[in-house]
């Protein structure tokens, strides 16, 4: 007869399986959650990068469309009684705003009355949409090849000219037409927004960006990946109905992309021409985190739970004396309630069993100490330090109720930083990341102590003011004006001297709206102003 197995192998054999089947089980869903964070993470940081790109388009086209309208005002243009004082206008507003590769004054009738650098004068273009669709109001036309012009502009790129066209009419005071400013901007504004988006994401060498008209025709891809003539995806779908999100999709090349997508809502005066801009990076690349999470989470698992089964073969040597100790020490645990196993005497094997327990349950406090800290980093922004984003929305969880108890008002500066494109182009982007985290030390130092700087991301910043006084205007524009102080001073980069300023837009709460997101939308409008007003500066929302 076969001999039954003893106690302590049976204890080791159900020990053994459950808790290895347990750890396991842990482990896996463990990783799941986690790697599903970590996917949406990424997702919503591509669609983020393709919302902030048609931003980008959206509030350029709206500053040249309100450039155009201030220069319809002038005389010389409404009433060109010397072509050359006219072209001479032309050409200043294209020194100062490059991306405008041609404009024309028309008369009346479509011949080009004064052109920057002379480019088509005395030849009539009424057949164009530049002429036609601009005879009654202002007309926005979408991407186009003008193959007339591209011929005697220069073009350093070597890519195909493309233009987007801005029309504005010219009315007497009558309301009769007596013409027409109009003009092409150069797509290569595009490539520039792009590539500017994509070096601000770290490790975004595999990430490509599209923008699809509402054709579906692709107007702009990356320089190695030519052009699809059409593209017919689900994301494109989505972004009619859900404005901005994320999906995973299979491409015309037949791999799987991360694919964020937003779609371009105009700003202000400026309706948009209704694109979708696409963000994507391929799945195996894309997903690499989660995959080596769920690996390591996995592997962690399975290896305590075979580490605490091959404990339980030499803590089970005895069953009745010590199982009725160790209960004891379990009862007291209890009774206490102070989460700590008391250290017992006696036999070796609950000796040990009292300590492993013991340590488990330090190990189990010290995990969670470790959470807690990685909370802590989530909510940090890694290249300067600063609070990010998330960080953010947790203050002002708190900070709002508080601020509405004590009847204190809370201000918001949104900075953007003056000549910080240049430092990238000339000197890489490694210096970039130095004067960033310069300009987070000196935000610091500007401000007090109850107030919060934040990284937005790019060369973005919000400072979020707890106001002490009753003028919250005196206390945030002598904050501001500390700020712009302490960005003035040249940044030393691996000896060479870089020079930033900083433009700021000022609003608060709750003067200019009910919720924080209204304030910051507020104050990003002053920002834009004082951009537009000369840099370096501070302007209120109001």
């Amino acid at each position: 007869m076969r001999k039954p197995f003893g106690l302590r192998q049976q204890f080791f054999a159900i020990a053994a399986g459950g808790m290895i089947l347990m750890g396991l089980a842990l482990s896996s869903a463990v990783g799941v959650i986690a790697g599903d964070q970590i996917k949406r993470d990424l997702g919503q940081e591509l669609a983020e990068l393709a919302f902030h790109m048609g931003d980008k388009f959206d509030r350029g086209m709206w500053s040249r469309q309100g450039e155009l309208a201030l220069l319809a005002e002038n005389q010389v243009i409404r009433a060109p009684t010397n072509p050359k004082e006219a072209r001479r206008l032309l050409n200043r507003l294209q020194s100062s705003v490059p991306l405008f590769s041609w404009i024309g004054l028309l008369a009346a009738d479509g011949t080009v009355v004064a052109a920057t650098g002379g480019v088509l004068e005395t030849k009539n273009i009424s057949h164009r949409p530049v002429y036609k669709e601009a005879k009654d109001s202002l007309f926005i036309g979408d991407v186009h090849d003008a193959k007339l012009l591209a011929e005697k502009l220069l073009n350093p790129s070597g890519e195909p000219m493309r233009f987007v066209d801005i029309s504005q009419p010219l009315h007497d005071e009558h309301g009769n037409l007596i013409g027409i400013l109009a003009t092409h901007l150069s797509w290569s504004w595009a490539r520039e927004i792009e590539e500017t988006l994509v070096g601000s994401v770290r490790h975004a060498d595999d990430i490509d960006l599209f923008i699809v008209n509402n054709q579906g025709e692709v107007l702009l891809s990356p320089r190695d990946q030519g052009l699809f003539d059409k593209l017919t995806l689900n994301s494109i779908a989505l972004a009619t109905r859900d404005d901005r999100g994320w999906t995973v999709e299979r491409w015309p090349d037949g791999r799987d992309y991360l694919t964020g997508y937003a779609r371009e809502q105009g700003y202000q005066s400026y309706p948009g021409l209704g694109w979708t801009i696409l963000a994507r990076r391929p799945v195996e690349n894309a997903f690499v985190p989660v995959w080596k999470l769920q690996v390591t989470i996995a592997a962690i698992g399975g290896f305590f739970a075979i580490g605490f089964a091959l404990a339980f073969w030499f803590l089970a040597g005895s069953v009745t004396r010590p199982l009725l100790k160790l209960a004891d020490a379990a009862d007291e645990l209890a009774t206490k309630g102070d989460g700590v196993l008391p250290q017992l005497g006696g036999a070796d094997e609950i000796h040990r069993l009292s300590t492993s327990l013991r340590a488990l349950v330090l190990a189990l406090t010290s995990s969670e100490r470790r959470a807690a800290s990685m909370e802590d980093l989530a909510h940090r922004d890694r290249l300067t330090g600063l609070a990010n984003r998330a960080a953010l929305e947790a203050l002002l969880d708190h900070l709002l109720p508080e601020a509405r108890r004590n009847k204190r008002p809370v201000a918001c500066l949104y900075l953007d930083l003056d000549g910080f494109k240049p430092i990238n182009d000339t000197l890489g982007h490694h210096a970039g990341d130095v004067v960033l985290q310069v300009v987070a030390d000196r935000l610091r130092t500007a401000l007090r102590g109850q107030d919060v700087p934040i990284r937005l991301g790019g060369d973005e910043f919000v400072a979020v003011i707890t106001i002490d006084g009753d003028d919250w205007r005196t206390e945030a524009q002598a904050c501001a004006a500390r700020i712009i102080a302490a960005l003035t001073d040249p940044i030393d980069v691996d000896g060479k001297s870089a020079k930033v300023g900083t433009s700021i837009g000022i609003a608060a709460w709750p003067d200019h709206g009910d919720d924080f997101a209204q304030v910051m939308a507020k104050a990003d409008e002053a920002l834009y102003q004082a951009k537009r007003g000369g840099k370096n500066r501070a302007v209120f929302a109001d």
